[in-house]
């Protein structure tokens, strides 16, 4: 989980807010695009906004468009997102090359942005103002753009998901087809929960037949499709926590046993000369040699049933072996102190009195 959390996402999630904002469809089939340009603009005025834009699939929501594009006599399947100008200065995305989408790219010639993995399969050379063509779907029409920036890879649908090969084009371009809704992004210094009332009266004032839903941070996006790893993560943590415990109690009961049952024998044994540190090895070591005999089998069995848990882990191997070191060494740790309190009885006997006990 914790690997889960420092994942490098190629955007940086903190101080930016999402909310989307639903635009019906008009009575010719097109899209009201130029309500979503005042929207734009009046929360690019609202105080404590530093930069705002628009995308058609909020990032590491698992929500995802495609398109087929072709280029360089390629064609390729790979998700697209429809968004407004600035959007990668908002995202706090790195541009690698070329610039960002901006508002003259609503109209002219066509401009789309890829991201390096997308650049790198689409194109056997530079990529940078190059044509590539977005073929038609449904109500989607053949479209033909010119590649005007490289941003980073960043993750779209997940954190676990590999950044897939992306194309950004401006949201404007889609106005014949069914863009019913976008998510604003915008960057800001104060929290969410401040800027909310504003926001919602800014989307008001510019489209009063408007409305904000799924108002919130982008942290807390992000955490909200980790919650099904999170719970899973603290559910076998508590497994493993009373399974150790379990362990332990087994353990402790089997030495406390073995001390009662050879209490005569410890007795001889110091009288006959055997110091305390001998007698407490002594049980130490057999309480040692029931977990090593426990790790014997448990680590083949953790490897065997590794390859079944490979969905379920993510940054390690199902074999890793500092992970399965740390688990030896802790319950080596466990099976000794486990063991302590019968070995320390056992060395502090008195020998007349445990012979005589016998």
């Amino acid at each position: 989980m914790r690997i889960l959390t420092r994942v490098e996402l190629g955007f940086r999630p903190e101080s930016l807010v999402t909310f989307r904002v639903e635009v019906p469809i008009q009575p010719d089939g097109t899209v009201a695009i130029p309500v979503y340009d005042r929207i734009l603009a009046a929360v690019r005025e609202v105080p404590g906004v530093r930069a705002a834009s628009m995308i058609e699939n909020p990032l590491i929501s698992g929500v995802q468009s495609s398109r087929m594009v072709i280029a360089d006599g390629i064609k390729l399947a790979i998700p697209t997102n429809a968004s407004g100008p600035d959007v990668f200065e908002t995202l706090g995305a790195r541009l690698v090359e070329g610039r960002d989408l901006e508002t003259r790219d609503a109209t002219g010639p066509e401009a789309v942005v890829l991201n390096e993995t997308a650049a790198r399969r689409l194109f056997k050379g530079p990529p940078l103002g190059r044509e590539l063509t977005i073929a038609a779907s449904g109500d989607r029409p053949q479209r033909v753009a010119r590649v005007v920036g490289i941003v980073a890879d960043m993750h779209y649908t997940s954190v676990r998901a590999t950044p897939p090969p992306t194309l950004f084009d401006h949201y404007a371009r889609h106005a014949q087809e069914s863009l019913t809704g976008l998510t604003f992004i915008l960057r800001s210094d104060e929290p969410a929960a401040i800027l909310e009332r504003p926001l919602r009266a800014a989307v008001a004032q510019a489209s009063p037949a408007t409305g904000i839903t799924g108002f919130r941070s982008q942290t807390a996006q992000i955490a909200q499709t980790l919650g099904r790893e999170r719970v899973f993560a603290r559910l076998l943590t508590l497994v493993g926590a009373f399974g150790l415990l379990v362990a332990a109690i087994g353990l402790h009961g089997i030495a406390a046993y073995s001390v009662a049952q050879r209490t005569s024998e410890i007795g001889v044994r110091l009288a006959l000369g055997a110091t305390s540190g001998r007698v407490l090895w002594m049980v130490l070591r057999q309480v040692a040699g029931i977990a090593l005999a426990g790790l014997a089998v448990g680590v083949p069995a953790a490897l065997a049933a590794g390859p079944l848990l490979r969905s379920l882990l993510f940054g390690l191997g199902p074999a890793d072996a500092p992970t399965l070191g740390i688990a030896a060494v802790t319950l080596l740790s466990i099976s000794v102190l486990a063991g302590w309190i019968p070995a320390r009885r056992a060395a502090a006997l008195d020998p007349l009195t445990a012979i005589r006990r016998d």
